[in-house]
């Protein structure tokens, strides 16, 4: 189905990571079961992400391992979901230093279908990264000097965004969104950080640890292929954007 957005949840669909997850090469295996109570479904997939020319400046990807379970009942009325993500990055080693990146999530997903509406939900309560085998060579860094050891840098994120559609008429959609992302789920304020924290060379604002988006739209469907959609957003928090680019 089509989105009802123009944007789509930057909580859990990041503009930056989505190419990665819809660019794999590797293998999937799926099932289906079909029951009196219900659909079930599984796909599970492993991989290597094809990397856009920026990542491989930083690295190459390793193994990823993508799963997910949904059910789904009365043709679609009812969907509920279960997904995990195990990311895997091979970071370019420099002297001394053979650096691992990897990121784990857990998403849970819940639709209900109505006739003239539709609740959406999703969840990640731990996004878990950890970077770790890094020690900076002379030059890289200038807040770190020389022999610097970052072992096993952890850090667990939580994201998640609530959304409702209303079909005002066959062809006008009015839609409803709460948005909100933390990247660390322990400092949700931003207080207290240290200069080199997400590529910041100085203790970053705290308003870059947290993400809170309220979205209302409207969309009008002109002919059964086109759609014409306006989007109002009040956001508080830069979690979303890099460093290099706020």
């Amino acid at each position: 189905n089509a989105s009802p957005s123009i944007l789509l949840p930057e909580s859990i669909y990041s503009e930056h990571a989505r190419s990665y997850f819809l660019a794999l090469d590797g293998a999937q295996i799926y099932e289906e079961v079909r029951t009196p109570v219900g659909d079930f479904f599984l796909d599970y997939s492993a991989g290597k992400f094809i990397l856009d020319d920026y990542a491989k400046r930083i690295g190459t990807s390793a193994t990823n391992y993508v799963w997910r379970l949904m059910y789904e009942r009365d043709g679609g009325r009812l969907r509920l979901a279960l997904t995990s993500f195990d990311i895997n990055l091979d970071l370019i080693a420099v002297p001394f230093s053979d650096p691992k990146y990897n990121l784990n999530v857990t998403l849970l997903s819940a639709q209900y279908n109505a006739e003239n509406w539709s609740l959406t939900g999703e969840f990640s309560p731990a996004q878990k990264e950890n970077l770790s085998n890094l020690v900076l060579p002379p030059g890289v860094h200038p807040l770190y000097p020389q022999g610097t050891k970052f072992s096993d840098l952890r850090k667990t994120g939580q994201s998640g965004y609530l959304q409702g559609t209303y079909n005002i008429t066959p062809d006008w959609t009015a839609l409803l969104r709460y948005d909100v992302s933390y990247p660390d789920r322990n400092n949700k304020a931003g207080t207290n950080r240290v200069a080199g924290v997400g590529g910041f060379t100085s203790p970053p604002p705290g308003s870059s640890a947290f993400a809170k988006d309220w979205t209302a739209g409207i969309g009008w469907k002109v002919r059964p292929d086109t759609r014409i959609r306006a989007e109002w957003h009040h956001i508080n928090g830069t979690a979303w954007v890099y460093a290099r680019e706020n």
